[in-house]
């Protein structure tokens, strides 16, 4: 799985298991609607620490979070 798309599933398990949505995300975050969308429609290869940072603060979550899945095992992550 490339690192973009366990990204964009762990958000949207977040999504679900906080019950809030993209815009309430972007609201509680300071990061612009479109950057979320950006992000979980896999629009880009990469993005910066900030860009995941801030999307952790909407969550309540430490950024440490976002990567506590089994999403993000390497052996299962693809180098772009």
């Amino acid at each position: 799985m490339e690192l973009s798309k366990a990204i964009s599933y762990r958000l949207y398990q977040l999504f679900a298991e906080k019950h809030l949505s993209s815009y309430k995300i972007s609201s509680k975050s300071a990061v612009p609607t479109y950057t979320i969308s950006y992000i979980i429609l896999c629009n880009g290869k990469s993005c910066i620490v900030n860009t995941l940072y801030n999307p952790c603060r909407g969550f309540d979550i430490k950024i440490v979070e976002l990567s506590n899945s089994a999403l993000f095992d390497p052996k299962d992550i693809e180098d772009n």
